[in-house]
C-alpha cells in the first residue's frame, strides 16, 4: 500500500485516498482495511495529511523506504540494462559537458551540476526545477534559490565528496553537502573517462520519480565510462 501510494503521488501530485488505492491495488482489499492501514502508516510517520478529511501524502520517510529498495536492487536491475539506440546516438555525438548538462535537464526536468577534475563547473535545469509545482509557494521558492546558490558556492567541496563515493540518493536534510532542505532530494555519481574524472549531482523535489532518475543516472555513468 505504501509503495503504490507513494508512486501514485509522485505521478499525480495529489493526496491519495482509500477509494483511489482500492482501484489500483492488484489484491482486493476493502476500503475499510485500506483506511486502517493508512492510519497505521500515518502513525508510523510514513504518511501525513494536509487536513483531517484529505487524502494521504507520503513523507520523506516514505521516500526513504522507496529509495532503500531501489538501492538494494540496483546491481541486479541496472547493470545488465542498455541504452536505447536514441540515447546511444546522442552520447556518441556529445562533445562538451555543458551539452550533457543541458541534456540531463531536458530529460529529467531537474537541476544538475557536472564538475570535472579541473574543477570546471557546468550546470543546467534551474528553470526546470523552479517550474516544478513543488516550489510554487514563496517560502519554498526562496529556499530552493538559496540551495542552488550554495551548490554554486561550494561546488569544489561537492566534487571531492562525490568523486570518492558510490552513486547514491539522499533525501532531504540527510545529505553530506550541508544543504538543509526537506523539500529537495539529491542523486550523485561519478565516473572515470579516458581523460578525466567527472562528478554529477542531480537536485529535484523530494517528490521526484526516483526509479526513473536513478536508472538514467546509472546508465549515464556506465555509458560515459564505456564510450571513453
Amino acid at each position: 500500500i505504501l509503495k503504490i501510494l507513494t508512486n501514485e503521488y509522485i505521478k499525480e501530485i495529489n493526496s491519495i485516498n482509500s477509494n483511489y488505492l482500492g482501484s489500483k491495488l492488484v489484491l482486493v482489499f476493502s476500503t475499510a482495511t485500506i483506511r486502517n492501514e493508512l492510519s497505521i502508516l500515518e502513525d508510523s510517520g510514513y504518511l501525513k495529511k494536509n487536513y483531517y478529511s484529505s487524502g494521504s501524502i507520503p513523507t520523506n520517510k516514505a521516500y526513504e523506504f522507496l529509495v532503500n529498495e531501489i538501492l538494494q536492487e540496483k546491481l541486479e536491475k541496472f547493470e545488465g540494462e542498455e541504452w536505447s539506440n536514441q540515447n546511444d546516438l546522442f552520447f556518441n555525438e556529445l562533445n562538451e559537458l555543458d551539452e550533457l548538462s543541458d541534456f540531463i535537464a531536458s530529460k529529467l526536468k531537474i537541476f544538475n551540476a557536472i564538475i570535472n577534475e579541473q574543477l570546471e563547473f557546468y550546470y543546467d535545469g534551474v528553470e526546470e526545477l523552479f517550474a516544478s509545482p513543488d516550489f510554487q509557494e514563496k517560502d519554498e521558492f526562496l529556499h530552493l534559490a538559496k540551495t542552488i546558490d550554495l551548490v554554486e558556492d561550494f561546488y569544489k567541496d561537492i566534487f571531492y565528496k562525490v568523486i570518492n563515493m558510490e552513486p547514491m540518493i539522499f533525501i532531504g536534510k540527510n545529505n553530506p553537502f550541508n544543504l538543509k532542505s526537506d523539500l529537495i532530494s539529491f542523486m550523485t555519481g561519478s565516473t572515470q573517462t579516458t581523460n578525466e574524472k567527472i562528478a554529477f549531482i542531480l537536485i529535484g523535489p523530494s517528490r521526484m520519480p526516483y526509479k526513473k532518475n536513478w536508472l538514467f543516472l546509472n546508465k549515464l555513468l556506465n555509458n560515459l565510462r564505456i564510450n571513453n
